[in-house]
């Protein structure tokens, strides 16, 4: 699984950011999974979570309009709840995700930066284009991962990958590098498997992640908890500066 890019203006960033709204008034620590679709006229805001108290979401798009006001071109205005609340939610103990080592933010190619700089992005699925044929080629357009997930539906995995991605120098991993994380207590490797395409031999290199990095995703949960999740949709050039921290057993930086 890899990411795609958006404009912070763009549709798909607001259902996005509506995701992560709606999620942090739950708890990032429930079990919940939301997913927001743009049906151009209303938003319907669909998924699952273990709490029973209901959202209240038609009060709530009326302080996410004045809390993003500046972002939001046209204010939400109609919504549906489709939420599941009260259900049992199994945990994601694993997840595989595509990294970009060399990338500002390792969550995204260096391509898709360039073209953001430049206000003409799409995806990695359907190549560059600009705003105007984004907004305008689709019906619909959904939240997508890790927008509106908990922290135990994968969300944390893939912050955890981050930071791994953050501390490889150029000369240990390739630009790009597939990781499988779990936080499956019963699984003795945190770290299931590692893939690049470089010649070095990705058992050496899992072995090297294995001795430098402790996989305290407890520690992580306590840290992202402390950020302000937006940014990731407002300001994706940047990142979490707790993901970005420099571990002190890499001998390679």
């Amino acid at each position: 699984m890899s990411q795609r890019l958006n404009l912070p203006k763009s549709r798909r960033s607001i259902c996005n950011l509506f995701a992560d709204f709606l999620l942090t008034k739950i708890g990032l620590d429930s079990k919940t999974i939301i997913q927001v679709t743009d049906c151009n006229n209303f938003l319907v805001v669909n998924g699952m979570t273990e709490s029973e108290d209901l959202l209240g979401i038609f009060t709530l798009k009326d302080e996410f309009n004045e809390k993003y006001k500046d972002l939001i071109d046209t204010p939400i205005t109609h919504t549906f709840d489709l939420i599941k609340y009260g259900v049992e939610v199994s945990k994601k103990d694993m997840i595989q995700f595509t990294y970009y080592t060399t990338s500002e933010n390792v969550s995204y190619h260096y391509s898709q930066l360039d073209c953001y700089s430049n206000n003409n992005i799409g995806s990695h699925y359907d190549g560059i284009k600009s705003k105007e044929e984004i907004e305008n080629n689709f019906l619909s357009v959904c939240s997508e991962f890790p927008h509106g997930y908990s922290l135990n539906q994968g969300r944390l995995l893939y912050y955890y990958g981050k930071h791994i991605s953050y501390n490889l120098s150029p000369s240990i991993a390739e630009p790009k590098i597939n990781l499988t994380l779990t936080s499956n207590k019963l699984e003795e490797d945190k770290l299931v498997s590692v893939f690049t395409d470089n010649p070095y031999p990705d058992d050496k290199l899992k072995s090297y992640l294995l001795d430098t990095f402790n996989f305290n995703y407890e520690k992580l949960n306590r840290e992202i908890k402390k950020v302000d999740l937006s940014l990731e949709i407002t300001n994706p050039l940047q990142d979490f500066e707790c993901l970005k921290r420099k571990v002190k057993l890499d001998p390679f930086i």
